[in-house]
C-alpha cells in the first residue's frame, strides 16, 4: 500500500509515473491512496489505473 500527497498544481505527470513504476518494479503497490485532488493525487490516480492497480480514497 502506498500513499501519494502533493500539491494541487503538481503537474509533472512523467516524473510521477516514473517514481510509482520504479516503486512497482522494487515492491508491488497492491492498493494506490490519494485524495482525489488535482496535481500529484490525479496523476497518481491515472497511472494506478493505467497499471491495474487498485486506487482508493483515504477514510
Amino acid at each position: 500500500m502506498w500513499l501519494v500527497t502533493g500539491g494541487r498544481e503538481y503537474d509533472d505527470r512523467e516524473w510521477v509515473w516514473a517514481v510509482l513504476d520504479r516503486v512497482h518494479a522494487r515492491r508491488t503497490i497492491t492498493l494506490l491512496i490519494q485524495g482525489e485532488a488535482t496535481g500529484a493525487d490525479a496523476h497518481a490516480k491515472a497511472c494506478g489505473a493505467r497499471r491495474v492497480t487498485p486506487t482508493t480514497l483515504p477514510l
